[in-house]
């Protein structure tokens, strides 16, 4: 009888190597690449359709940064997404990889950031372009989107200040990087564009070269032509520049309607054929401009002049042909097609303080203000949902929305990064493996659980589960944790069901540094010689 349990357990472990060996992963394939998403920064995601209005309903908190953990960060702007990973960083933090569904932490790169942080962009092969560094001082990085490995560096003496709005924009049609240095010195921005394989320096725009310099936190590409900020004559009279790609050419230059002494570029995104810019007034004075221009000829279509402050970006929804414009306290939804000197509103959602850059997504817009999220009903301005921070709202916010997930910093509160989604389905028999990272250090909290899906309508009975702790090579049994041979016998009910291995427990003290350990977890038959349904691992260490 010894002899043919531990014949059992032998082909077992054969069994559960063999198929951890074969497991393939497949990936959600959204993209969200930066603040404003695309590269005419519209904030909107026609692709995706998971979460709607009438879903919106079933989404929970999935995951997050910095939850309950007594530490304050702040995750500016919105998050880069990209096949099914999300790259972010925060204040005191480093470049950090993230699994976008279950928050696993794939892998972290470089320094920790002094400040609030720029947070990164990804192309659309998964190169990170990252920008680190400390006050006047910051360095251009392109980082491996998959392994977390450096690529190349740029130390351009990067003057940001404290800023954390800079956004790294691209051109990938000549395979290029475009960012903007707006340092806190007037008239004294400049534009690089940083060749994406290499890391080195195509070209830039200055004062001195060029006779104007640049202004804002981004620009917007479309095809061969970038639109931006800029300034020629006083630092404080800011107007939109028409730059040729090709030629390097500034075509043409449009000045607010409304342009007075001290006029301010403070948002631009495409609409179609057209272009949403808004201004803000100078010496103290309330109130802002949207002006929308036609891009065929720099013609004003329209003008709307908001008597409170605006204090977001425009989002652009192409299906509807319609704009939001975020104010204090009110967040307008406009059709494109206007007639000058009547301005129409589709409808106005009054809130309670400053509405902070919209995103649109799945007939639904977000945005951050008080002490919340907000999704809002694209078509009447119905309230959905709202989401508590925790905290205030912080201005250099915004919602990323990408393959049925919604990612949203807390300023410092609950969680310094939230990610809401759907629950898993339950739609395939097997095991999930869960613990909190993989790489622990003292005092950190610690856990590990075995999530079974059951996609039937009955309970299964007496199932055998094992879960193995690989220790390089030896093999330890849960629960007793040693090397002979135990399993949990489980009956596990329809749907979701959840076998504790460790309770929650501190991270202990560890003097020596360690990787490369592995769980195993499995169900079998009840003769233990073919597995049922699906395995997982879940590899860790400490330092």
């Amino acid at each position: 009888m010894k002899s043919l349990y531990f014949k059992k357990v032998f082909v077992f472990i054969s069994i559960v190597c063999l198929a951890w060996g074969m497991a393939s992963v497949s990936r959600a394939q959204g993209t969200w690449s930066h603040y404003g998403c695309d590269p005419g920064f519209t904030s909107c995601n026609p692709s995706e359709t998971r979460i709607t209005p009438a879903t919106i309903d079933q989404i929970d908190r999935r995951w997050g940064v910095g939850c309950e953990d007594g530490w304050f960060s702040v995750y500016s702007r919105s998050p880069a997404v990209w096949n099914g990973r999300l790259y972010c960083t925060g204040a005191g933090n480093p470049l950090q990889c993230y699994d976008t569904a279950t928050g696993e932490l794939k892998w972290t790169y470089g320094g920790t950031q002094t400040g609030w942080a720029p947070q990164p962009t990804v192309t659309s092969d998964g190169t990170v372009l990252y920008l680190q560094g400390i006050t006047t001082s910051y360095a251009l990085h392109g980082v491996n989107g998959l392994t977390g490995a450096k690529l190349w560096e740029v130390a351009l003496q990067f003057d940001l200040g404290w800023s954390d709005a800079n956004i790294v924009c691209l051109d990938e049609v000549r395979n290029q990087a475009l960012l903007l240095e707006n340092p806190f010195s007037p008239d004294s921005g400049k534009l690089y564009a940083v060749d994406l394989d290499t890391g080195s320096v195509n070209w830039y725009i200055s004062r001195a070269l060029n006779g104007y310099s640049v202004v804002g936190d981004y620009l917007v590409r479309r095809d061969n032509i970038i639109y931006i900020g800029i300034v020629q004559e006083s630092w404080s009279r800011e107007r939109i520049g028409v730059i040729d790609l090709v030629t390097g050419n500034l075509d043409a230059v449009w000045p607010s309607p409304s342009e007075t002494s001290d006029t301010y570029s403070s948002s631009i995104a495409l609409c179609g054929d057209a272009l949403a810019a808004t201004f803000r007034r100078g010496n103290g004075e309330v109130g802002g401009d949207l002006i929308v221009y036609d891009t065929a000829d720099g013609s004003v279509l329209w003008t709307y002049n908001e008597t409170n402050n605006i204090t977001g970006g425009v989002a652009y929804n192409p299906a509807l042909d319609r704009l939001y414009l975020a104010t204090n306290p009110r967040l307008y939804a406009m059709d494109l097609n206007q007639t000058p000197g009547d301005i129409q509103k589709a409808w106005t959602h009054v809130g309670y303080d400053e509405i902070y850059t919209p995103s649109v997504a799945g007939g639904i817009v977000y945005f951050l203000s008080d002490t919340n999220a907000y999704a809002l009903n694209e078509t009447t301005g119905q309230v959905l949902r709202s989401f508590p921070l925790g905290e205030p709202a912080y201005e250099n916010t915004q919602v990323a929305i990408c393959d049925g997930m919604i990612y949203f910093s807390g300023n410092g509160g609950t969680c310094d990064l939230f990610a809401w989604g759907f629950p898993p389905e339950c739609t395939d028999l097997g095991v999930t493996l869960y613990m909190p990272s993989h790489d622990f250090t003292w005092t950190d909290p610690c856990c590990c659980t075995v999530d079974i899906c059951n996609p039937g309508t009955s309970a299964l009975q007496n199932v055998p589960l094992f879960v193995l702790l690989d220790v390089f090579g030896t093999f330890f049994f849960a629960p007793g944790f040693s090397q002979d041979a135990s399993w949990y016998t489980v009956n596990p009910p329809p749907g979701w069901s959840t076998r504790v291995v460790l309770p929650d427990f501190e991270w202990p003290f560890v003097p020596e540094p360690a990787s490369g350990l592995v769980w195993y977890a499995a169900m079998t038959n009840q003769e233990i010689t073919a597995l049922l349904g699906t395995m997982d691992t879940w590899s860790f260490g400490w330092h």
